[in-house]
């Protein structure tokens, strides 16, 4: 799961992190991971909690330190 605010003021950022992390995901490992983006713009913890109903392994970010403050409850009890 990739949380990143891939639409709003800061889509441009989360857009180019997004693609560098399929471009990693494609050069080292393609066929033992899949990336799935999650849109942090319209809150980051209803982002997690979408990204959190399908099976997930590991969780990148959210990008900014205010989504983390509010995503870390619910990742931490996500386990």
């Amino acid at each position: 799961v990739l949380l990143l605010p891939l639409s709003g003021p800061h889509a441009e950022l989360g857009n180019q992190l997004m693609m560098a992390a399929h471009l990693a995901v494609q050069d080292l490992a393609p066929d033992n991971f899949v990336v799935a983006p999650f849109d942090t713009a319209q809150g980051a913890a209803a982002a997690l909690q979408k990204a959190l109903a399908q099976p997930t392994d590991v969780i990148i970010g959210p990008l900014f330190s205010a989504d983390v403050a509010a995503t870390k409850g619910i990742a931490a009890d996500a386990n």
